[in-house]
């Protein structure tokens, strides 16, 4: 049996690169032999650090750990590290069955909208909603896109784009009762309830319609849905919410999007406004 290996044959047995055989020892993880050519050769004790180096490593160990378990390792010493590796796996598995159930939400919504109705008015009663907000005018898509960027950009920390719920923009009460159905103050993002959130949705009657297509038939569907509540003895105290529940995220074809307006409306006998949905603190 051969007692050392040159980096070439040590970085075909590990499908390992010759750059991180350098590397590893650049860093104090590995410390081959050189020949007489000085060339790097590696013992049977560098191959078993290499295996434990991988290991370590694949499993997001700090290089100092790693360092301090390779140069004093005993019986105790590798029972302790087992442990530690079991609990990094099991907090691995915990947050990959966390991020799985949030696909499958997803998966969930994605189904539930694609199955809803289009260009059917209702009026619903919906409960108190928080929002994550980023603030900015805009009338034409890409804008909104950006602006829904900026808000992800913002929460990057804990919001994933594909797996989290619905974005959509505000349309301001004074556009909408001046006939301007494409003027934006804010995009968001619904949050489940009791998660924090910058703002709340008061609870309270909407009139709603889903329609499939970009976000430019807004404009058509909207003025619908005002003379809908009006039909209904009812008349808009709010800003309107403009739900994208299939957007680019999803899709490329904008035949496949799913947006869904929710306008805030009140009896025409209480006609002063409630507050405004984005307008409430928490």
């Amino acid at each position: 049996m051969k007692r050392y290996y040159k980096i070439g044959e040590i970085a075909a047995l590990y499908s390992v690169s010759s750059d991180s055989l350098r590397y590893y020892e650049e860093i104090g993880l590995l410390t081959p032999r050189r020949d007489v050519n000085g060339y790097r050769m590696y013992s049977i004790e560098d191959i078993w650090r290499l295996n434990v180096i991988r290991d370590m490593l694949k499993l997001d160990f700090p290089t100092e750990q790693i360092k301090e378990y390779l140069r004093a390792h005993t019986l105790a010493s590798t029972r302790a590290l087992l442990q530690n590796e079991k609990e990094t796996v099991d907090a691995r598995i915990a947050e990959l069955q966390a991020i799985r159930a949030e696909i499958e939400a997803r998966e969930d919504e994605i189904a539930a909208a694609a199955a809803l109705p289009t260009e059917v008015f209702t009026i619903k009663t919906l409960p108190e909603r928080g929002l994550l907000r980023m603030a900015g005018e805009a009338r034409e898509d890409a804008e909104i896109d950006f602006l829904v960027k900026k808000l992800h950009k913002r929460y990057e920390d804990e919001l994933f784009l594909i797996r989290n719920g619905a974005t959509g923009a505000l349309i301001p009460l004074a556009s909408i009762q001046s006939g301007i159905f494409n003027r934006y103050s804010s995009v968001f993002m619904l949050r489940a309830g009791g998660e924090p959130c910058d703002v709340t949705v008061p609870a309270g009657e909407f009139a709603c319609v889903c329609f499939r297509g970009d976000y430019q038939n807004t404009a058509r569907f909207l003025p619908k849905l005002v003379a809908y509540a009006k039909a209904h003895d009812r008349v808009p105290c709010g800003n309107a919410l403009e739900l994208y529940l299939i957007d680019i995220h999803e899709s490329g074809d904008p035949a496949e999007y799913i947006t869904e307006l929710q306008l805030p409306v009140a009896p025409v006998s209480e006609a002063a406004p409630s507050p405004r949905p984005g307008s409430t603190k928490r």
